[in-house]
This record gives C-alpha cells, structure tokens and sequence, in this order.
C-alpha cells in the first residue's frame, strides 16, 4: 500500500502479509461460530426449563378441566406453587367445591320438595275417601238397613287406621289386597251388590313394596265409573306380574268402560272446578305419587274399550325398592 504525504513530499508505503490477517480472521471466525453455537444451545437449555415450567401446570389444568367436562366433580390435583398458576389451582379447585356444596343443597331441596308433594298428595286421599264412605253410611241408613252400619263403620275404622298412618312408608301389595278387601265390603253393603274381588298376583309379588292407599282409589273408579256407582255389579280383578325389569299392578273391570277421547284427560293436571275435581282426585293423586318417587317414565295407564273391559295399570320399577316394607 503506497500513500504521499503533501508536506514532506514523502512517499509511505505498507507491506502486509495476507496469510497472517487471514489467519488471525480464521481463528475470530472460530470464536464467533463456537459463541453462537453455545449461545444457541443455552438458549435452547433456558427456552426448554421455561416452558416446562409453564406447560406442566397449563396440561395439567387441561387434564382438571376435561375431567370436571366429563362429570367427575370430585378430581383433585393440587399445585403446591407460589406463583399464578398455583393461584389458579386453587381458585379452581374451591370453584369445584362451591359447585359441588350447590349440587348438594339442589339435591336435598329437591328432596325435600319431592317429598312435601308426595305427604300433600297422600293426605288428600283420606278426606277423599272419608267423604265417599260417609255417603256410603247415609245410604245404609236410608235404605233402613241398621243392622249393616256397625260393619261398615267397623271397616271404616279398619281403612282409615290404615291410612292414616305414615304417608312415607311402604306397605306390601299383600296389605293393600285386605285393605281394598275392606273397602269392597262398605260398598258391597252400600249399593246392596256384589262386586267380586279376583286377585292374580305373580309368585313372589306379595311383599312388593307400593303407597299406602294405593288401590282402594282405582277400585274406588271402578266401582264409581265403571259400575256406574252401583247401579250395576261385576267383579274386579287385581293382577300383579313383573316384565322387563317393570312390576306391573291391575286394576280390571267389566264395567261402562271410558270413551277414548277422554282417557288422555283423566292424568292431567287436575281442573279448577271443585266437583270435577273432587271425582278425578283419586287417579290424578296416584299417578302423581308414582311419578313424584319413581320418576316421569313410571306411573298410571289407562286402556279402556266401551262396555267390555277397562285396564288402569300402575308401573313400577322392579328392582329400586326391593325390601323397602
């Protein structure tokens, strides 16, 4: 390299040796990759730590959050960190407890309420009947049949001890036969028929567990409906079997029958009109119990063909209450 100086008037010239500046950027190139190389490498390190630290407590939290999806409630995974995730955790977790602690109380209203309506429908069902047995005894006496009121008035203290005792507990279909067998003999005497009680129960069925009161309204609808109060007699046959994992209980007459444009009404919600009412109580009150304890897939069905058989059929579970006397 040759430079003049303007004031000396001298000439400056500069020898380098190219092999040596090449070798001296060799080895900084060296340096240079070798410091990125470890840069790279502890940046990968520091970047693989950091998000561990973060992804474990995020999937983790997934995992929570697909459980409590799916159902499970009750899934703990507890984050003993001091950090925001281990905020979240626990905000999370007393979340679940609060959820929990609602459900609980929703259960146990639901319960509750579930249980007022069955006692309230229950204890419409003695007045019900008392008013139609004292009619009974009003008509023994008009008819001037004396003799008859101290039966009567012994087979009303038997049916009203019987359903006056605890609405919540379960009788056996066996106790509910002598009841309904009792409650036939007042009307026997009242309408000076003979409605004749037919029982066909399945072997083992005996000691089903049902509602007290559970029969004597639907007997009650057939001797009232289908026997049209009296003023014709026939039998009525009481059956009993299990189908499917399904009891079923028959109420069955020869009776009037009812039209088939009026069977859709008989279970709804019961009219404003007190009279109406009061004749459709028996049959509502029953198909309300079931439903009430068992659920909507369970209670009355009623098959009807006019002037030849009508079938009033009580569903229940076979196996929920097994025991439950």
């Amino acid at each position: 390299m040759k430079k003049s100086t303007e004031k000396f008037n001298w000439s400056i010239i500069s020898i380098n040796d190219e092999s040596r500046l090449e070798a001296a950027l060799s080895r900084l190139e060296t340096y240079y990759i070798g410091l990125l190389v470890a840069g790279l490498l502890l940046s990968l390190f520091i970047s693989f730590f950091i998000a561990k630290y973060i992804r474990n407590p995020l999937y983790a939290l997934k995992i929570k959050m697909k459980r409590v999806e799916q159902g499970d409630l009750t899934t703990t995974m507890t984050m003993n960190r001091n950090d925001e995730f281990g905020d979240l955790s626990r905000a999370f977790d007393r979340m679940l407890q609060q959820i929990v602690e609602l459900i609980r109380r929703a259960e146990l209203h639901n319960e509750l309420e579930r249980k007022l309506e069955i006692q309230v429908l229950q204890s419409q069902i003695n007045p019900h009947f008392l008013y139609n047995t004292l009619g009974s005894i009003s008509n023994v006496i008009r008819l001037g049949q004396i003799e008859k009121v101290d039966v009567v008035i012994g087979s009303l203290i038997s049916i009203l001890e019987y359903g006056i005792a605890d609405a919540s507990e379960k009788v056996s279909l066996r106790q509910e036969l002598l009841n309904v067998a009792d409650y036939i003999a007042i009307q026997n005497i009242r309408y000076n028929r003979h409605f004749h009680l037919i029982e066909n129960i399945e072997d083992g069925l005996m000691d089903f567990p049902v509602f007290r009161m559970l029969l004597q309204p639907i007997v009650e609808n057939s001797i009232f409906h289908g026997y049209n109060g009296g003023g014709i007699e026939g039998s009525i046959t009481i059956q009993a079997y299990e189908q499917g994992g399904i009891v079923m209980i028959e109420v069955v007459d020869q009776g009037e029958g009812i039209p088939t444009d009026r069977i859709k009404h008989i279970l709804d919600s019961e009219p404003s009109d007190l009279e109406l009412k009061r004749k459709r109580i028996g049959l509502n009150n029953i198909h309300g119990r079931i439903r009430l304890h068992y659920g909507a897939q369970f209670g009355l069905q009623i098959i009807s063909i006019p002037n030849e058989i009508t079938r009033v059929r009580a569903i229940f579970p076979a196996g929920m209450f097994k025991g439950d006397v």
